[in-house]
């Protein structure tokens, strides 16, 4: 099933993310390969900075919070947090607009 960078969340994003940085993935948390980029600073921060990606937090109509990622001379991609921003920028410059997410993880 094709999923939208743009939508990618929780364990969607953090696999996505895993195939761009060939990192073993496992959604369960009690696993040893645990993996969350999208909401652990330890896991996502070196890879915002090893990546040039620049996250800000451009002034938004409806009172929602968002935050825009960029990377190099990318267009913008948002997300509710600064990590998720990053997450799926970094996915959306390696892997493009959609990810081919395995059945497994739905």
């Amino acid at each position: 099933m094709q999923v939208k960078t743009r939508e990618l969340k929780g364990s969607d994003l953090d696999y996505a993310v895993s195939l761009c940085e060939d990192v073993t993935f496992s959604p369960l948390r009690s696993s040893r390969h645990y993996y969350a980029p999208s909401t652990n600073w330890v896991h996502g921060g070196p890879l915002i900075e090893r990546n040039g990606i620049s996250v800000i937090r451009p002034e938004n109509k409806d009172g929602k919070p968002v935050w825009a990622a960029v990377q190099g001379y990318s267009k913008a991609i948002e997300g509710p947090t600064p990590l998720i921003a990053a997450m799926r920028c970094l996915v959306y410059a390696k892997l493009g607009d959609k990810v081919e997410m395995p059945e497994e993880l739905r």
